[in-house]
């Protein structure tokens, strides 16, 4: 929450302690929360789906089942790219959804205004619709891939060595 509430803040400060303090001024405890089940429902599916197809496309590219063969370093880099980039290609609305509610009650009008915006998942979805249509819930993909692929393909690839150091199968 502080995180996005600072990189969408302008002209302000940018202290974190007077950001939390501002969250929690306008819309309680409560407000550090925002987003929080968009947020859940974003990294199950994406964990599973980011686990799943990069077994899968391991498999494939090793031809071993349940096990077996292990991948060399560029075949884990690119299974793990392939699954870096499916997963955040059909989670990406989610984040988009999750960042939306939680600038949501940081709008314009200073913690008075903040304090009475109240949010639902319904309204956001429906507000990117109005305003932008099906591409407004990929607006910024390209940076999410730029950073996600790589991220990805890494921790996939220490999966692997880790696995093969500890002579886990």
């Amino acid at each position: 929450m502080l995180r996005t509430r600072l990189a969408a803040s302008t002209g302000t400060s940018g202290s974190v302690t007077a950001m939390l303090a501002d969250i929690v001024r306008a819309d309680g405890a409560a407000g550090l929360y925002r987003g929080l089940g968009a947020t859940l429902l974003q990294v199950v599916p994406s964990l599973a789906l980011n686990f799943s197809i990069y077994e899968s496309a391991r498999q494939w590219a090793t031809g071993s089942e349940r096990g077996g063969a292990r991948p060399g370093a560029l075949t884990s880099l690119a299974c793990g790219c392939l699954a870096g980039f499916t997963t955040s290609t059909i989670t990406f609305p989610l984040d988009v959804i999750r960042r939306r509610m939680q600038v949501a009650s940081a709008g314009g009008g200073g913690a008075a205004a903040a304090a009475t915006a109240r949010v639902s998942y319904a309204g956001v979805i429906r507000g990117v619709m109005a305003q932008q249509g099906l591409s407004g819930f990929y607006a910024g993909i390209v940076p999410e891939y730029c950073k996600v692929l790589p991220g990805v393909a890494i921790a996939f690839c220490t999966y692997e060595q880790m696995k093969s150091w500890l002579h886990a199968d």
